[in-house]
């Protein structure tokens, strides 16, 4: 069993292998929200039901795969660079509900830079005719998702190396006391 990176003066130290789970978990949480944030945000702007009808179900597979590459190059080009300072700064912090926010920040704010640059691009993810003022609001609902989906990989993340570093002192206690 690997040995864990985490020690009293770094209680929140992560192995490149739990950063890339965590990363590879708010990527896959980031594809599954994105259509539903999108049709429950455009719709609910526009005055519509919130619903999904027939339509908006049959454009689910473009929507996961725009959102897969999106967050993925995110991921390669600048996401990942900025996930790993902000937890190598953290990692001597043994506050959970730090880490929390703070990575909770980030994805809001990768998820505004990035919706940003794809206007820019000419990738437009926030269009439609629902009025003044819902392509704002959607953007910040698309930039929510992305905050909940970094928010959620770190947690699952964490959680489940907190819980194996558990699980080692607990063997190894038991294994010393016999």
């Amino acid at each position: 069993m690997m040995r864990s990176p985490r020690s009293p003066q770094r209680p929140m130290a992560f192995t490149g292998a739990e950063f890339l789970r965590g990363g590879v978990w708010a990527i896959g949480i980031f594809i599954v929200a994105l259509p539903w944030v999108t049709f429950i945000g455009s719709s609910s702007f526009a005055g519509e039901s919130a619903t999904p009808g027939r339509t908006e179900f049959a454009i689910v597979p473009y929507v996961m795969l725009l959102a897969g590459a999106i967050a993925g190059f995110v991921y390669v080009t600048y996401g990942s660079a900025l996930a790993y300072l902000l937890g190598r700064a953290l990692r001597s912090t043994r506050r959970r509900s730090v880490h929390r926010v703070c990575f909770a920040a980030l994805g809001l704010l990768i998820g505004y830079v990035t919706l940003m640059l794809t206007d820019l691009a000419g990738i437009t993810m926030v269009s439609g005719s629902a009025g003044a003022g819902a392509p704002s609001m959607l953007s910040a609902l698309i930039s929510v998702a992305a905050g909940a989906s970094v928010l959620a990989g770190w947690e699952i993340t964490s959680a489940k190396a907190l819980r194996a570093d558990a699980w080692m002192l607990r063997d190894r206690d038991a294994s010393t006391e016999t």
